[in-house]
């Protein structure tokens, strides 16, 4: 394990390890009454759905979203070229099934994204598609078929629903609009496009040019024009992933280590974290970052993540044997932990269950594991209170918030860890989950707020 104190993710805040997405939090308890099925204090891999389909060994994308998981269909069909959008889905992922069988199969190396209620992707016909649920069933259309195609799968939907990809011709053209009628490149005169796409802060959009410097556009009020992020960084790997971060960028570098600039013109720059693994050298490697972790396939072909402790940096293996398969797509589960297609070929989870039998206390930088991620934060505010009836639960769960407390969010999990239910909670407005299509059991209610969080126990009949 490295420790590097001074390059902190700027938008990484108190103590990441209190306000995790990656794993479960509950407060302290005896393991003997929270029945997990696998060993504690420990990350667990597993298969999610046995029974669906593949998923693709090339870099086709894996989304969680609608409380699904979605993926491109690898499983071998007679046409090399078929890959069907699927999904996994149901409280325990026990069904599947693909989204519009008659739809234009997706691109091998096509991300799946999301906005709006709507999946976009690219299709084998090199323009994008968009999947709308009707109430019944998936409805598939094509965004526009006459914008230039799509090269490579990379693209961006930035909040106002215009998309941005990489064109034919090499350069980073938009589609937006009403109904996308309208298209074209954001500057001719700009270097050619190589890789990913990501959108940034002040209306820029970043991407790696032919020489694989990270570059980015800017728009001016009338039009986008285009610069260097930092003449003096290191060169980007070709394909490397970028993410954009409260103010700087990251990406994987010609030397296979994750690196930063630190904003446009001659901020700072360099390794995010001297000493963590090397990415994996796979042409293309993803990375993700969400609720201050940074996750990405080593080059030992294994899950490590980058976390923030009291303004140092850590790195830790996720798990010691999981493998993700050669172009690992992966994303974040709520609450739970990633997903990514397996070496096996097969949708995985990589979840974290903790023990309830320790002290309620902070991160152990030099402790193994997950850095004892199954603890969690007090209230901030000791005012606040959870309450929750009646007990048993029945066919609802009321929950009661007093005091003073911002952005708060209640979860319930059941006896698995998996995510049931969730609510926004006002203040002085109690809430109310139906549990009614629920199973009899042990169930876990979490609220978390900008003040801390807290968890409570509960049984449904």
């Amino acid at each position: 394990m490295q420790q590097q104190p001074r390059y902190a993710l700027s938008s990484w805040r108190a103590v990441c390890l209190s306000a995790a997405t990656l794993c479960l939090m509950f407060t302290a308890t005896a393991q003997s009454e929270y029945p997990f099925e696998y060993p504690c204090n420990q990350w667990v891999d597993r298969v999610v759905n046995g029974d669906a389909p593949y998923g693709d060994t090339h870099y086709g994308g894996v989304l969680y979203g609608f409380e699904k998981i979605i993926y491109m269909d690898g499983s071998g069909h007679p046409d090399p070229n078929h890959k069907q959008i699927t999904n996994i889905y149901g409280a325990n992922y026990q069904h599947w099934g693909h989204l519009n069988t008659s739809s234009v199969d997706m691109d091998f190396y096509s991300d799946i994204e999301s906005h709006n209620g709507r999946l976009y992707y690219k299709g084998v016909d090199e323009k994008f598609h968009v999947a709308t649920w009707n109430g019944s069933s998936w409805v598939m259309n094509p965004v526009n078929n006459d914008a230039i195609d799509c090269f490579e799968g990379f693209f961006e939907i930035d909040n106002t629903g215009r998309i941005f990809y990489n064109g034919s011709d090499r350069k980073v053209y938009n589609i937006m609009g009403p109904n996308w009628w309208e298209w074209g490149p954001l500057n001719t005169s700009a270097p050619s496009s190589s890789g990913g796409i990501e959108l940034g802060g002040g209306s820029r959009i970043y991407f790696l040019d032919y020489d694989f410097n990270v570059m980015y556009y800017y728009w001016t009020g009338s039009q986008w024009l285009w610069d260097q992020a930092n003449v003096h960084a290191v060169n980007a790997r070709r394909y490397s992933e970028l993410i954009y971060d409260n103010g700087r960028i990251l990406y994987v570098g010609e030397d296979d280590l994750i690196r930063y600039i630190d904003g446009p013109g001659a901020g700072q720059h360099g390794v995010l974290l001297p000493g963590a693994p090397a990415v994996t050298s796979t042409l293309i490697s993803d990375m993700i970052l969400d609720n201050n972790k940074l996750v990405y396939t080593s080059e030992s072909d294994r899950f490590h993540m980058i976390y923030e402790v009291n303004n140092n940096l850590f790195h830790t293996q996720i798990h010691p044997t999981a493998e993700p398969s050669s172009y690992a797509n992966i994303d974040f589960v709520d609450g739970r932990g990633i997903v990514y297609v397996n070496r096996d070929r097969k949708v995985h989870e990589l979840v974290y269950y903790p023990c309830y039998d320790e002290p309620i206390g902070e991160p152990d930088p030099g402790g193994p594991g997950a850095e004892k991620f199954g603890q969690t934060a007090p209230m901030v505010n000791s005012s606040v209170q959870v309450s929750l009836f009646p007990s048993p639960v029945v066919d609802k769960v009321s929950v009661d918030v007093s005091g003073e407390f911002t952005n708060g969010l209640v979860e319930i999990f059941d006896a698995q860890g998996r995510l049931v239910k969730s609510a926004k909670v006002q203040q002085n407005e109690p809430a109310s989950l139906r549990m009614v299509d629920e199973p009899a059991g042990v169930y876990w209610l979490r609220f978390s707020s900008s003040e801390g969080m807290e968890s409570h126990k509960f049984m449904k009949q």
